[in-house]
């Protein structure tokens, strides 16, 4: 069974229709936010849709209030990949489909550049393993958005327009509406550099492995780290926070950097060093340990 995260927009109606009579049998999860008074227009399109298709789905809601403050679009985020997640288990599931294309790749891309970041890869992957999940998105080079507009309007598929998407309220939509001015030729050619730039990245990726599992053989000496490249050390004890913490923790250059030097300092007036309220590093008898549950 595959997993189906759909919005009711146009490029996610179009991988429903795509999926909707192939072998594998799907259940569509589809979210209302209520944070936009005509969201409500977006559940009818996938409710019909799945009604007259004879679709398994659940439709989860949540309350305007739900949200609080910070970046929405990064809670709603957090909100539906938990929703997905807690499908995949429970179904027994092989994917989680999402309906990400080409122009999404490319937000992603300008995003992490002005974020100045050092990604192990640029844009959005095709697959990936989240949380022990196989995620798959088949239109990441597949479709340019207009593309999936042009095949919507063949097939006559019924599907809602999130306004907001249009407004230069998020620092995604700002990378959206530069990229409308280009022709998809002039994108697809930003893509194959992006492509390029990725291979090697792979090939770095693969080189940071082996150096974490030589680590790991180790039981995480800090000396073996110490006599690393810094770019290998910035990467290796991103790979160790991720390897130990079931908790999402954001780490930005300044804190990675911080890592570093915590990791490789002789002396520290600092026994730990402190992630967040849950989880922080120590150094003991040579190694580095991650820890859980600290009372501050």
């Amino acid at each position: 069974m595959y997993i189906l995260g759909i919005s009711g927009g146009p490029d996610s109606m179009l991988l429903l229709h795509e999926y909707a009579y192939k072998k594998e049998p799907i259940f569509v999860v589809c979210i209302n936010y209520n944070q936009r008074m005509d969201s409500h227009k977006d559940v009818e399109i996938v409710e019909n849709y799945c009604k007259q298709n004879f679709i398994d789905y659940q439709i989860y809601n949540f309350d305007q209030k739900d949200y609080k403050t910070g970046n929405f679009e990064e809670w709603a985020r957090d909100k539906r990949m938990e929703i997905f997640i807690q499908n995949y288990h429970e179904k027994n599931a092989s994917k989680i489909l999402l309906a990400h294309h080409k122009d999404d790749f490319l937000e992603s891309f300008f995003m992490q550049k002005v974020a100045k970041r050092k990604p192990s890869f640029w844009g959005i992957k095709k697959t990936n393993i989240y949380k022990g999940c196989l995620i798959e998105r088949p239109f990441i080079d597949k479709y340019f958005k207009d593309e999936i507009l042009e095949k919507c309007k063949k097939l006559k598929l019924d599907y809602a327009i999130d306004y907001t998407n249009e407004l230069p309220i998020y620092t995604r939509n700002k990378f959206r509406l530069k990229l409308k001015k280009l022709t998809n030729e002039e994108k697809q050619k930003i893509i194959d550099e992006v492509n390029e730039k990725n291979k090697e990245l792979e090939w770095l990726e693969k080189e940071f492995n082996k150096a974490f599992a030589s680590w790991k053989k180790i039981e995480f000496k800090v000396n073996y780290y110490k006599d690393l490249d810094y770019e290998i050390q910035e990467q290796l004890i991103r790979k160790f926070i991720f390897a130990h913490c079931e908790d999402k923790i954001n780490l930005t250059s300044g804190k990675i950097k911080n890592l570093v030097n915590y990791v490789i300092a002789d002396n520290t007036n600092n026994p730990i060093f402190i992630l967040n309220s849950q989880y922080y590093l120590q150094k003991s008898q040579g190694k580095l340990l991650l820890k859980s549950k600290i009372t501050i």
